[in-house]
């Protein structure tokens, strides 16, 4: 049977990298999504005192639940998980890029990511009650270690390319880690959603490639002297996934202010181009979440 089939891999697999060195993105990424699903298969079958969690979807995010239905509970249980894991492994990427001298927790994730709304989701995980209801501590304890066997130089020495996007000199591996992550962890953690969606990583050098040449043809073509800097420009992604292309944008519209002498008016410029006229749509949480993350 085919389920068998895919069982017996999860078991092999797991029986081989449980304490192995982990140095493969791609790799990472399964052996979260199957953990992750373990934590989803423990959740509570309601969420009644954690319903506090629910507003906090609806006020950062627009989203809403109905929960009295399994396909609105369904949802809403595996937005959790996805947004658990996958700002785990975001957080994990902004810790590593800080090297701030402290050891990897997950119940210290607030301190890295930076929106309010991940970084309370995670104050909200280490409370007694919403451990004892969720069940997701051993969960996020084993997460963490996983995190703690990745050969990090190797793993983001996968990212390398996205160092020639850097817009400062800075290392710009972690976000190309957290753009390229979603899609092989959706895929081994629900690929019926990820077809059903249509959830595919754009590699980045195609990212690059399609956001200069727009930028190239605001500028000769339409009267556009600053591309995506210029204020009449308005940038719609209607499915923006983890803001590859958002982020791009946001490299041009930085350059130019380079170029022009403009360094000192740069974060409040791009901050008004950001918060104004670059807007992002997408219908998954997680994805949703780390592409704020990103922008901010």
């Amino acid at each position: 049977a085919k389920e068998a089939e895919t069982e017996l891999a999860d078991l092999l697999e797991r029986a081989v990298t449980e304490f192995a060195p982990i140095a493969d993105p791609a790799s990472l990424a399964r052996i979260l999504a199957r953990q992750a699903r373990r934590a989803k298969a423990d959740l509570p079958e309601r969420f009644d005192a954690v319903a506090g969690l629910l507003n906090d979807y609806r006020v950062a995010l627009g989203l809403s639940f109905d929960l009295d239905t399994e396909k609105g509970a369904e949802f809403f249980r595996s937005s959790l998980i996805q947004t658990a894991y996958y700002g785990l492994f975001a957080g994990w990427t902004l810790w590593q890029r800080a090297q701030d001298g402290t050891a990897f927790q997950w119940a210290q994730m607030d301190n890295y990511l930076k929106i309010p709304f991940l970084g309370k989701l995670f104050y909200e995980f280490k409370h007694p009650d919403r451990l004892a209801e969720l069940r997701l501590g051993e969960h996020l304890d084993r997460a963490a270690a996983t995190l703690g066997r990745v050969d990090r130089g190797t793993f983001f020495a996968r990212f390398a390319y996205s160092t020639l996007q850097a817009t400062a000199g800075g290392d710009e591996r972690p976000t190309a880690a957290l753009t390229y992550f979603y899609e092989p962890f959706l895929e081994a953690f629900d690929p019926d959603l990820r077809k059903e969606l249509g959830v595919w990583y754009t590699p980045p050098e195609i990212v690059r490639y399609q956001v200069r040449k727009v930028d190239q043809l605001l500028r000769r073509e339409l009267g556009c002297a600053r591309g995506f800097a210029d204020p009449r420009v308005v940038v719609l992604d209607p499915c923006c996934g983890t803001a590859a292309y958002l982020l791009e944008v946001a490299r041009c519209i930085a350059e130019d202010l380079r170029a022009r002498g403009d360094e000192a008016m740069l974060a409040a410029e791009l901050m008004e181009a950001l918060s104004t006229r670059v807007i992002g749509f997408e219908i998954l949480t997680a994805p949703f979440v780390v592409a704020q993350l990103q922008l901010y």
